[in-house]
């Protein structure tokens, strides 16, 4: 795939939407309009070698059997955090022909904006998808900064592994492997402190960055279906029956062209989307067990700690859902904005099109989990409710 020329096309209008989305996915080295090139590709390999040897200490960390049941449960959910890195931003360098349509389209639908209208309706997507990347992304920065700037030396007090004056005292470190790391010289203590602080930074650029992108560019998508369906509900039939002809041309081609565009979202993201769901359950079942243990000691700290986790984690997987029951009911509305267009004005054969309009959209979409589990707000709800019904029997376990 060749890297194309983007100056000619990009306005500010295309900034404002699509510039933070290319910001964060040119430092994953995964913008599909470039990401054949040589340095995206080290840029991979550096992020996918830096998630490596992070599971690897956390790992060796608890091997040391030296963690309190908190510290494994925190470092089970850096764990797969860290896988999720890997395979969010291996799939999607691996996969780039398919999201490179829908980024080239995406920037020739900003440059080639014809009413006010229309550019108030992608603005007004485009303004959701910027408000969800810069909260996402900012509160999981709000939340990685504290574990890297806590542990530093004349901000936290040195841990003492005896509990005596006698014994040596380790230093903190972001990933609270002190036990492996912590008996080590000044100099290679900054080189692990600065590791582990670029490791714990790739991971959430990495999870919350391809999270928000993919909501980015669904936001876009529906804002596209939403004027394809304005478009049917506009159409002029003032004029003769050959102009009409073209514009329901020019309509259906759209129509395949955003459908076509959909399902390569679908076919990009479907893996990811079944990984995560595993992922945020899992951990979400272990901070269910977290949190019952922490009411039974009475630790305030790590209660409140537990519900913020669980409540981001709850929102992740709400924005995936959100994003894929708006983009498929902006799918299902064509077919009611065909029927409200002024088909019965128009030449019966250009009737007889819209019909089959309405007749290709009783194929419902739908954003997936690996093809098998539907990603919308009645599963997110169902999904929500399984995990109630599962704390609860924890609840009567532990109080049993």
């Amino acid at each position: 795939m060749e890297t194309i020329n983007e100056n000619y096309t990009w306005n500010t209008d295309t900034t404002y939407a699509l510039g933070l989305y290319k910001l964060n996915a040119k430092i994953l080295g995964i913008w599909p309009l470039n990401c054949h090139d040589v340095l995206p590709r080290i840029q991979v390999f550096i992020l996918c070698l830096l998630q490596v040897t992070m599971m690897a200490s956390l790992i060796a960390e608890i091997n040391t059997e030296c963690s309190s049941m908190s510290g494994v449960v925190e470092v089970i959910s850096l764990i797969s955090c860290s896988i999720l890195s890997i395979l969010k931003i291996t799939i999607l360098s691996g996969l780039p022909s398919m999201l490179f349509e829908v980024v080239t389209s995406a920037v020739e639908d900003w440059s080639i904006v014809k009413t006010p209208s229309a550019r108030n309706l992608m603005k007004k997507h485009a303004k959701l998808g910027r408000f969800v990347f810069l909260f996402q992304l900012g509160s999981g920065y709000v939340t990685i900064i504290p574990m890297i700037l806590g542990p530093l030396p004349f901000l936290a007090p040195q841990i003492d592994v005896n509990g005596t004056n006698s014994t040596a005292q380790l230093r903190g470190l972001p990933l609270r492997t002190t036990c492996i790391f912590g008996d080590i010289s000044d100099f290679l203590y900054a080189v692990v402190f600065t590791i582990q602080a670029l490791q714990l930074l790739s991971t959430c650029t990495a999870n919350v960055g391809i999270d928000v992108y993919f909501f980015g560019i669904t936001m876009h998508l529906c804002g596209q279906f939403r004027l394809l369906g304005k478009d049917l509900e506009n159409f002029d039939t003032s004029v003769d029956e050959s102009k009409q002809r073209e514009c329901l041309v020019q309509i259906i081609h759209r129509h395949v062209k955003l459908n076509r565009l959909a399902q390569h979202i679908e076919d990009s993201f479907n893996h990811i989307i079944l990984v995560q769901l595993a992922a945020n359950a899992l951990q979400m079942s272990l901070m269910g067990i977290q949190m019952l243990l922490s009411f039974k000691s009475g630790n305030t700290v790590m209660i409140v700690n537990t519900i913020i986790i669980l409540y981001v984690m709850s929102l992740q997987l709400f924005l995936y859902s959100y994003a894929g029951d708006r983009l498929s009911s902006e799918i299902a509305n064509l077919r009611v904005s065909a029927y409200f267009s002024p088909w019965h004005e128009m030449p019966v054969k250009l009737a007889r099109d819209v019909l089959f309009i309405m007749m290709r959209n009783d194929k419902n979409f739908y954003i997936t989990g690996g093809k098998i589990y539907r990603i919308n707000i009645d599963n997110f709800k169902n999904l929500i409710k399984a995990l109630g019904s599962y704390f609860s029997v924890l609840r009567i376990m532990f109080d049993a």
